[in-house]
Protein backbone atom coordinates (compact mmCIF):
# COMPACT_ATOMS: atom_id res chain seq x y z
CA UNK A 1 0.00 0.00 0.00
CA UNK A 2 1.55 2.96 -0.99
CA UNK A 3 2.74 5.76 1.56
CA UNK A 4 1.13 3.83 4.46
CA UNK A 5 4.45 3.46 6.30
CA UNK A 6 5.42 7.06 5.48
CA UNK A 7 1.93 8.56 6.59
CA UNK A 8 3.03 12.15 7.54
CA UNK A 9 2.99 12.99 10.95
CA UNK A 10 2.93 15.85 13.14
CA UNK A 11 4.03 15.27 16.43
CA UNK A 12 3.87 17.71 19.46
CA UNK A 13 5.13 17.34 22.50
CA UNK A 14 4.25 19.61 25.36
CA UNK A 15 4.73 19.18 29.37
CA UNK A 16 1.26 19.28 30.55
CA UNK A 17 -2.46 19.02 29.08
CA UNK A 18 -3.61 21.72 31.08
CA UNK A 19 -4.92 25.19 29.62
CA UNK A 20 -1.55 26.23 29.35
CA UNK A 21 -0.22 27.73 25.57
CA UNK A 22 0.94 24.23 25.08
CA UNK A 23 -2.11 22.54 25.27
CA UNK A 24 -3.88 25.63 23.19
CA UNK A 25 -1.47 24.55 20.40
CA UNK A 26 -1.73 21.48 20.53
CA UNK A 27 -6.27 21.95 20.57
CA UNK A 28 -5.37 24.63 17.23
CA UNK A 29 -3.53 22.30 15.02
CA UNK A 30 -5.90 19.29 15.94
CA UNK A 31 -8.80 21.24 14.92
CA UNK A 32 -7.46 22.35 11.86
CA UNK A 33 -9.61 20.95 9.03
CA UNK A 34 -8.39 23.16 6.18
CA UNK A 35 -4.77 22.49 6.53
CA UNK A 36 -5.36 18.42 6.84
CA UNK A 37 -7.53 18.83 4.10
CA UNK A 38 -5.17 20.87 2.06
CA UNK A 39 -2.55 18.25 2.85
CA UNK A 40 -4.73 15.50 1.89
CA UNK A 41 -5.63 16.99 -1.58
CA UNK A 42 -2.19 18.39 -2.80
CA UNK A 43 -0.37 15.05 -1.58
CA UNK A 44 -2.76 12.60 -1.78
CA UNK A 45 -2.37 10.91 1.79
CA UNK A 46 -3.97 11.47 4.99
CA UNK A 47 -1.70 13.54 7.70
CA UNK A 48 -2.12 12.67 11.46
CA UNK A 49 -0.99 14.95 14.60
CA UNK A 50 -0.13 13.28 17.72
CA UNK A 51 0.04 14.80 20.99
CA UNK A 52 2.21 13.59 24.00
CA UNK A 53 2.23 15.47 27.14
CA UNK A 54 5.39 14.70 29.50
CA UNK A 55 3.13 14.73 32.85
CA UNK A 56 0.67 12.03 31.60
CA UNK A 57 3.77 9.60 29.81
CA UNK A 58 6.69 10.87 29.52
CA UNK A 59 8.02 7.19 27.25
CA UNK A 60 7.41 8.94 23.74
CA UNK A 61 10.11 12.02 24.63
CA UNK A 62 12.45 9.37 25.44
CA UNK A 63 11.98 7.32 22.55
CA UNK A 64 12.55 10.00 19.89
CA UNK A 65 15.68 10.93 19.68
CA UNK A 66 15.44 14.48 18.84
CA UNK A 67 12.98 15.23 21.71
CA UNK A 68 15.38 13.26 23.84
CA UNK A 69 18.13 15.39 23.22
CA UNK A 70 16.32 18.61 23.46
CA UNK A 71 15.43 17.40 26.97
CA UNK A 72 18.77 16.12 27.90
CA UNK A 73 20.50 19.48 26.99
CA UNK A 74 17.83 21.67 28.06
CA UNK A 75 15.20 19.87 30.59
CA UNK A 76 11.49 20.66 30.02
CA UNK A 77 11.76 24.35 29.69
CA UNK A 78 12.32 23.14 25.68
CA UNK A 79 8.90 22.17 25.68
CA UNK A 80 6.35 22.44 23.15
CA UNK A 81 8.12 20.93 20.38
CA UNK A 82 6.72 20.39 16.86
Amino acid sequence: MKGFDAMPTIAVYADQKEDTWEAHLTHQLKINEERTQAHQTFHNEPLTIDEYFFAEDSAPFHTNQAVSQQLASNGRSCLPLV
